[in-house]
């Protein structure tokens, strides 16, 4: 039992400083070779240890570092996430970081704990950017970083282990994160709600989640970031949006407002799309998701 105090905490997890006596469980991710595949094998003994005294080091030197990922419903450490120092081309930076267990891959968890640092970064810390440095073949990983409001901005190359490994580096900075925090409460909203499934289903598009009914299978609701111009809008950059069902009867006047528009690569006659850049507020948001989610539920 390790009585660290708490770092953050999240719905499911619990993230706090490591110590020495999470060498074995440290082990457990530092030496499989599955799990280490992008960093071209697993550690030895004597390098799992200069990882765990390097993080120790971090909170001294920095005040954070990675953390042990503790799961609240059983106490298992199941992986490590945090904030670190790294050095990018003309540049050092406040990295998010993440390693979990094989057994608990494939579960939000990697995403639910860097969100989590994201947020202690911009609130806490007063950062103004946060990184995460991926590489180029680690495509869950870089998944992650999408799913916590991140885009792609730069590639370099690090010399590991006798091997030039490119890496991808993805950002998100504070004044962005408007947006993905509309996102996160309707995604939160709908959760809490109605209790349906959420699924990420498109490999090449992680950050696009349905929402379906347990009983028919049929989707509700359907988050996506797209470019402003395939809405046809005339500005540059990505936005958040929403696709829903409703009445055909009054999608037309519905298209009249702010913010609600012909729905994106669905059916225009009975969906829209809203966007989630703040021009429609949240209750009416709400209040659409509810009409959606009756009129595909079935009997």
């Amino acid at each position: 039992m390790n009585d660290t105090p708490i770092f953050l905490e999240t719905e499911r997890l619990i993230l706090r400083k490591m110590t020495q006596l999470d060498y074995k469980d440290l082990c457990k991710i530092l030496q499989d070779e599955e799990v280490m595949y992008a960093y071209e094998g697993a550690f030895s003994d004597e390098e799992v240890k200069n990882w765990l005294d390097r993080q120790m080091q971090r909170y001294q030197d920095d005040g954070f570092g990675l953390c042990a990922v503790i799961l609240k419903e059983n106490g298992k450490f199941i992986g490590q996430c945090g904030l670190t120092m790294q050095d990018i081309p003309n540049k050092r930076v406040v990295e998010v970081g993440y390693l979990f267990q094989k057994k608990y891959w494939h579960n939000g968890y990697a995403t639910e704990a860097a969100k989590a640092c994201k947020e202690y970064a911009f609130n806490v810390l007063n950062v103004k950017e946060v990184f995460s440095i991926i590489r180029d073949t680690n495509i869950a990983s870089q998944n992650v970083a999408k799913r916590n409001g991140m885009t792609y901005i730069s590639t370099f190359t690090k010399h590991y282990r006798g091997i030039d490994m490119p890496h991808y580096v993805f950002s998100v900075k504070c004044e962005s994160i408007r947006n993905y925090m509309n996102r996160e409460k309707i995604i939160k909203y709908i959760n809490e709600k109605y209790h349906n499934l959420q699924e990420y289903p498109w490999e090449d598009k992680p950050t696009y989640t349905t929402f379906k009914h347990e009983n028919n299978k049929k989707w509700f609701a359907l988050i996506m970031d797209v470019p402003f111009e395939k809405l046809k809008i005339k500005k540059q950059g990505m936005v958040d949006i929403i696709n829903l069902k409703n009445i055909p009867e009054i999608i037309g006047s519905l298209r009249k407002q702010s913010g609600i528009l012909p729905a994106y690569h669905m059916n225009k006659e009975h969906w829209i799309t809203v966007l989630l850049d703040g021009s429609v507020n949240e209750e009416k948001i709400y209040e659409l998701i509810d009409v959606s989610y009756e009129l595909t539920k079935g009997k």
